[in-house]
């Protein structure tokens, strides 16, 4: 078996008193090309970095790796085992356990970057989870090139350089939250479903709509589909449709002289009673109260 490697690099920084202040500290970051049929990790490193498959290690830093070719395995104690492919990347938290390798048949090219500090600290616990660590991101060309001018600061070191550092790994970690989220709406069905029902009241709003069969239409069953609605608009769809009459219905009391029983019936309500009494319940004021109270708030601008 080869242990060779293409072209990489890797380096090890400490942290100082400039960079505690900023909160965020890169203390390592490397690249590296791992031909088919070669030993992992190839190279030596500090001791406390050693990835040892057997035994895995634990690390006190944050650290983003991200797989762009071949393929291989990852595993952490509270995220499980993962099959990793070109254009994915994972997370590793402090204290946790974890190991990885590309697979021997294919082998894999890595990039991979390490940071601490107060405000990483925070902003990993609330936005990232060390139960869902192995992130889809793709072919993403600006997170290359992100992780290359990393490397690229690194060997100039110019003043400065170490804050710079800093400035990219957040926008690293921006793009990464932007691919989580991306991939949460695509993942989740039903809240897709429930937007294209909403927008479907919205629309219908001045029509029955048949509700107790409505979830039907989306492939669910009304308790099911009543309960996700809710959850996502805080209102049952019954309470949802009558909110958008009442709401409808404001705005033609307030700008028109129309009679009230013909303003629920243009908003959909079946007779100008059913309206003043849905209005009343809603608003705590009757459909004749609302309009006068309005166009008395307007008397002064008139004047």
């Amino acid at each position: 078996m080869k242990n060779t490697v293409h072209d990489g690099y890797s380096r090890y920084l400490p942290t100082d008193p400039v960079q505690e202040i900023w909160g965020l500290s890169v203390v390592d970051c490397g690249y590296t090309e791992i031909p088919p049929n070669t030993l992992y990790p190839p190279n030596p490193h500090p001791q406390k970095y050693d990835l040892d498959w057997q035994h895995g290690r634990i690390l006190d830093e944050f650290q983003l790796v991200y797989i762009t070719a071949g393929k291989g395995t990852f595993e952490s104690s509270s995220g499980g085992c993962h099959t990793i492919s070109a254009g994915t990347a994972f997370l590793l938290f402090p204290g946790e356990w974890h190991r990885y390798r590309p697979d021997i048949k294919t082998g894999w090219v890595e990039y991979w970057i390490g940071f601490k500090g107060e405000y990483c600290d925070n902003l990993m616990k609330q936005l990232f989870s060390k139960n869902q660590p192995v992130i889809d991101v793709g072919h993403d060309v600006e997170m290359e090139n992100q992780l290359q001018t990393i490397s690229d600061f690194l060997q100039l070191s110019q003043p400065g350089y170490k804050e710079i550092l800093s400035g990219y790994t957040i926008a690293i970690l921006s793009r990464l939250r932007s691919h989580i989220l991306g991939q949460s709406n695509k993942n989740n069905n039903t809240q897709g479903k429930i937007e294209k029902a909403r927008q479907y009241i919205l629309k219908h709003s001045t029509k029955d709509i048949d509700l107790k069969n409505f979830g039907v239409k989306f492939g669910m069953s009304y308790s099911g589909f009543r309960a996700a609605f809710k959850s996502e608009t805080g209102l049952s769809p019954r309470q949802y449709h009558l909110e958008i009459r009442v709401n409808h219905s404001k705005e033609l009391l307030a700008q028109s002289d129309y009679p009230i029983a013909e303003i629920g019936e243009m908003v959909g309500f079946t007779s100008g009673f059913y309206f003043s009494r849905i209005f009343s319940k809603k608003t705590n004021k009757s459909p004749s109260e609302y309009r006068k109270e309005y166009r008395k708030k307007l008397q002064p601008q008139q004047e």
